[in-house]
C-alpha cells in the first residue's frame, strides 16, 4: 500500500533540520576545537583542556579527537612528569610546578591513563596515520610510566604484548624499556631473555650492542661492559655511564643494599640515583667541598622496597628522585638518610645498608583541628617521636598588630616523659609582655589572645633538639600551623575602654567597683595585671618606667586574691611577682 503525503512542505522541513543539525553536529566539534586552540595560544591551560575534554566526551567520532587528546596528554604530562624532588644526604631539590599545575590536575573528565589508552588505540590501527612519531613516543612513555610505577607485572605484560605481537611502532622502545626495568630491579637474567628475544628483529641495530653494555655494567663488568660501549652507543643512559667508567678506576666490585620506605612500608618505583662522591679542593690554608650534580646512573626500587647497585672501588654518593605521583604520597612526611656517602676500596668488604625512610612528624591528635578554647583544664596528646626521651611542651599566643603581622608571644612550658599532657589552662598565669609605640597591648593586658598555639620539641637527654617538627612541603602549599581559636565572654564596660586604649578611665572604673564590692575577683585579677604591666610608656629606657606599674601593689593585690580564692593560679602569679622583687633588690 502506497502513503501519499500531501503536504510537501512538511518533507522539505524535516529534511532541512536533519541536514542543520547533522551540521550544528560537525561544526560543534570544530568549534571547540578551535576555541581550545585559541585558548592555549593564550595560555590559558585550564579553559584549554576544558574545551579538549569537552570534544573528545560530547563527539567522541569527531577527526580531531587524536589531536585533542594529544594536547591534553601534552598538558598533563607538563604536569605530571617534569615536577620532581632529589634527595641526597645534604641537599635536596625540586621542580617549581608548572603554571595552573593544581587546577589542571583536577580536571576529572578523564585520567591520564584513560587518554593515553584511547590514543594508543588509535595508533594501533593499521590505516591510522595522521600521527608524528614523537607524539606516538610520548603516549607510549606515558602509559609505560603509568604502569611501571603500579605494578611491575603489569608493564612487564604491556611490553612482552607488543614484543610478542611484533608491534613495529613501538617495538624497540618497549625492548629497551623492558630490558632497563629489568635491570633496575636487579632482575639481569630477565633481562638477557629479553635482549635475546630481541636479536630476531634488532640484532643488526646499534642499539642492540648498547642494551648488552647496560647488561655487563648492571653484573659489575665493567671492563666488558666498556669494550661493548666502544662498538657504538647512542642514548644517554650510556653516555652516563661510560662517563662513570671514565672518572673510576673500575677496579673491585660491590655489592650495595639499600631501601626506601614510607612509615615503614616498602615504597617501590622510586628512582635511586648514584653521584660522584664529595671532592675536596684545597687552596692555601682553606679548603672546600665540592658536589657533583651530575648523576652517574640509575635503579628503581623494587616491589618490596628494596634496591641493589653494583659499584666498583670509588666515592659515591646515593639519592633519590620522586616523580609527581610520589610526591604527593610523601608530602607532609620527614625523610632520614642513612650510609648515603660511600668510600669503596680493596679495604671495605661490606657495606651498611643505605636507607631513606619517609616517616611521619610529630603530629597533635589533641586538640583536633578547628578546637575552639575557652579556657579551663585541657588535654594535649601527640605522637611519639623516635629517639625522643622527653617532650617540651611550649603554648604559644597571638595578638592582633595595627600593621597586620600579628604578635606572638610564648605563654610557658611543660616538661614530660610520656606523650600527653594534662593542663589546667592554656595561658594562665597571662603574663604577655606585650609592648608597643603607646604601652601595654590592651589584648595583653586583659589576657585575652587571638589565637593559641601549641608546639612540642622532642629532645633526648643528651642534650639534642630533635627535628619532630619538620614536614615535607613539596608543593609549596600554605600550610596552617597548629593554631587554636580563644573564645571569651563579652567585655566588661572597663574592658572596653581598656581596648580602646583609654586606660585612666579603665583604672578610675576598676578602683571605684573594687570599693564598691571589695571581694569582686574579676576586678582585682584586672587590677594586678594593671599594676604588673602598667600601661602608657613614661621613660623608653626602662620596664619599670610605665605608668601605673608597681608590683608591690600586684602582690598585694595578689595576696587579696589568694585569701578569697586560694589555688594553684595565683600562687603561680605571686610567685613570678616575688621573684621580679627580689631581682630588682639585687
Amino acid at each position: 500500500m502506497r502513503v501519499r503525503i500531501k503536504n510537501k512542505h512538511l518533507i522539505l522541513a524535516l529534511l532541512i533540520f536533519i541536514a542543520s543539525t547533522s551540521l550544528v553536529y560537525a561544526s560543534g566539534g570544530y568549534l571547540l576545537y578551535f576555541r581550545a586552540e585559541a585558548a592555549k595560544a593564550l595560555k590559558n591551560y585550564v579553559k584549554a583542556l576544558a574545551y579538549y575534554d569537552a570534544l573528545i566526551t560530547r563527539y567522541p567520532d569527531h577527526e580531531y579527537v587524536p589531536k585533542a587528546l594529544t594536547e591534553t596528554i601534552l598538558m598533563l604530562a607538563d604536569s605530571r612528569d617534569y615536577l620532581t624532588a632529589t634527595f641526597l644526604h645534604n641537599r635536596s631539590s625540586r621542580t617549581i610546578p608548572p603554571p595552573e599545575y593544581e587546577e589542571l590536575l583536577q580536571s576529572d573528565a578523564l585520567t591520564l591513563e584513560e587518554r593515553c589508552w584511547m590514543l594508543y588505540e588509535f595508533y594501533q590501527d593499521p590505516d591510522f596515520m595522521d600521527y608524528k612519531y614523537y607524539e606516538l613516543k610520548l603516549v607510549f612513555d606515558e602509559l609505560a610510566t603509568i604502569l611501571e610505577e603500579r605494578d611491575l607485572a603489569e608493564a612487564e605484560e604491556f611490553y612482552w604484548s607488543i614484543i610478542k605481537n611484533r608491534e613495529f611502532r613501538v617495538l624497540l622502545e618497549a625492548t629497551e624499556r623492558l630490558i632497563m626495568l629489568y635491570l633496575q630491579c636487579d632482575m639481569i637474567d630477565e633481562a638477557v631473555a629479553v635482549w635475546e628475544e630481541a636479536a630476531s628483529y634488532s640484532s643488526q641495530l646499534s642499539i642492540f650492542t648498547e642494551w648488552l653494555g647496560h647488561i655487563y655494567f648492571a653484573q659489575g663488568d665493567y671492563e666488558q661492559a666498556k669494550e661493548i660501549y666502544k662498538q657504538g652507543w647512542s642514548s644517554w643512559a650510556a653516555m652516563q655511564k661510560i662517563e662513570m667508567l671514565k672518572k673510576v678506576e673500575g677496579n673491585g666490585k660491590h655489592l650495595i643494599k639499600g631501601a626506601v620506605t614510607i612509615n615503614g612500608a616498602p615504597f617501590p618505583g622510586v628512582k635511586v640515583l648514584v653521584y660522584p662522591g664529595p671532592e675536596i679542593i684545597e687552596g692555601d690554608g682553606w679548603y672546600r667541598v665540592r658536589r657533583s650534580s651530575d648523576e652517574y646512573f640509575s635503579v628503581k626500587t623494587r616491589s618490596d622496597g628494596q634496591f641493589v647497585l653494583r659499584l666498583p672501588d670509588g666515592e659515591f654518593e646515593i639519592g633519590i628522585e620522586l616523580n609527581r605521583f610520589q610526591m604527593e604520597q610523601v608530602d607532609g612526611l620527614q625523610l632520614r638518610i642513612k650510609n648515603s656517602e660511600l668510600s669503596l676500596g680493596p679495604q671495605v668488604l661490606e657495606s651498611e645498608k643505605v636507607e631513606f625512610s619517609f616517616i611521619e612528624p610529630l603530629r597533635v591528635i589533641q586538640p583536633e583541628p578547628g578546637f575552639e578554647y575557652s579556657g579551663g583544664p585541657i588535654e594535649i596528646e601527640w605522637t611519639p617521636y623516635p629517639e625522643a626521651d622527653y617532650y617540651l611542651v611550649e603554648v604559644y599566643c597571638t595578638f592582633s598588630n595595627p600593621d597586620g603581622k600579628p604578635i606572638v608571644e610564648r605563654a610557658w612550658a611543660a616538661k614530660t616523659e610520656t606523650t600527653s599532657i594534662c593542663l589546667d589552662s592554656l595561658w594562665d598565669p597571662p603574663f604577655f609582655l606585650v609592648f608597643d609605640g603607646e604601652g601595654i597591648h590592651p589584648e595583653a593586658l586583659l589576657g585575652r589572645p587571638e589565637r593559641i598555639g601549641i608546639l612540642i620539641d622532642a629532645r633526648t637527654f643528651d642534650g639534642r633538639i630533635l627535628p619532630a617538627n619538620d614536614a615535607l612541603n613539596l608543593f609549596g602549599r600554605p600550610r596552617e600551623p597548629g593554631w587554636f581559636t580563644a573564645i571569651f565572654p563579652e567585655l566588661t564596660q572597663e574592658e572596653k575602654l581598656i581596648m580602646d586604649r583609654r586606660y585612666a578611665e579603665a583604672f578610675e572604673l576598676l578602683q571605684q567597683k573594687i570599693t564598691e564590692d571589695p571581694d569582686n575577683l574579676d576586678v582585682l585579677w584586672l587590677l594586678a595585671r594593671f599594676y604588673y604591666f602598667g600601661t602608657y610608656v613614661t621613660d623608653h629606657t626602662s620596664l619599670s618606667n610605665f605608668s601605673n606599674r608597681d608590683l608591690d601593689k600586684c602582690l598585694a593585690t595578689l595576696r587579696r586574691i589568694e585569701k578569697l580564692a586560694p589555688g594553684p593560679r595565683v600562687e603561680k602569679w605571686m610567685e613570678i611577682v616575688l621573684r621580679e622583687l627580689e631581682e630588682r633588690q639585687r
